[in-house]
């Protein structure tokens, strides 16, 4: 029974990822996350302003970024600034190569609906 549900569970966490790209594009939003050289990038084009951006950040790398700290987990976390419209956030990697990321924030519009993004 365990080993079953152990499946199960399983077989939902990679239907869920799979889901990101479609939720992604359903949100209809402008904003964006990517790498850009030695930094990650959080683009804000608008309408509004981006409220409480949380970054989660994955790989073997360095940020002495003040927003950014180290998990027990392994990821980093940022608590990034709100990021008006035209504005962008950069985190800075010092060293080493970031592997994967997402970032939750809201949109002042919005409400309590977050969105989600992660890295291409």
């Amino acid at each position: 029974m365990k080993k079953r549900f152990g499946l199960l569970a399983l077989t939902g966490i990679i239907a869920l990822a799979s889901c990101a790209p479609a939720l992604q594009t359903a949100q209809r939003e402008s904003a964006s996350l990517k790498i850009d050289g030695a930094s990650v990038v959080f683009i804000n084009p608008g309408p509004d302003t981006a409220a409480a951006p949380a970054l989660l950040l994955s790989g073997d790398f360095v940020t002495t970024d003040q927003n950014c700290r180290k998990r027990a987990s392994g990821y980093t976390g940022c608590t990034l600034p709100d990021t008006p419209a035209g504005k962008l956030y950069r985190v800075i990697i010092d060293q080493g190569q970031v592997k994967a990321g997402s970032v939750t924030f809201y949109r002042t519009s919005g409400g309590v609906r977050p969105i989600y993004l992660r890295l291409p």
